[in-house]
């Protein structure tokens, strides 16, 4: 005697974090969808302080995150420059900056990475916040 199994898939695309509908940069339209053509423009070049969150669709943990980044730019709109590159696709930014775990928090000031600041995995929202706070208030070079 077979044993029949009937799978149904009622989860979202993996080509976007679970939160973020098709067709939208995000659910909040806050956070920018940067890819490495547009990074020096929209990342290094920024007059604010930039958040980017480096994460790819098949990653759990980057799901969960997205949502605090999302918070987090809508909390400090005007003072930071919330962004997020899928590394899938964009390989060349993940090179440069020998990202090898994700979901990976940078923060840049003035075309530099405030290295200190680099988050790798989850953290809780607060940790996030402090690290947004330090870059709001440090220079490139601090």
């Amino acid at each position: 005697m077979g044993v029949l199994i009937a799978l149904t898939f009622s989860g979202t695309p993996t080509t976007q974090p679970a939160h973020i509908e098709e067709g939208k940069e995000s659910a909040s339209d806050i956070v920018q969808n940067v890819t490495d053509d547009s990074f020096q423009s929209e990342v290094l070049h920024s007059t604010l302080p930039v958040m980017i969150d480096l994460w790819a669709p098949w990653c759990g943990p980057c799901r969960m995150v997205s949502p605090v980044i999302e918070q987090l730019a809508e909390g400090n709109a005007g003072s930071i420059k919330a962004c997020k590159i899928n590394l899938d696709q964009n390989v060349k930014v993940a090179r440069r900056y020998r990202i090898n775990a994700i979901p990976a928090i940078l923060f840049f000031k003035d075309g530099e990475e405030l290295e200190r600041l680099r988050m790798v995995g989850v953290r809780p929202k607060a940790a996030y916040q402090k690290a947004i706070d330090a870059a709001i208030g440090l220079g490139a070079g601090d």
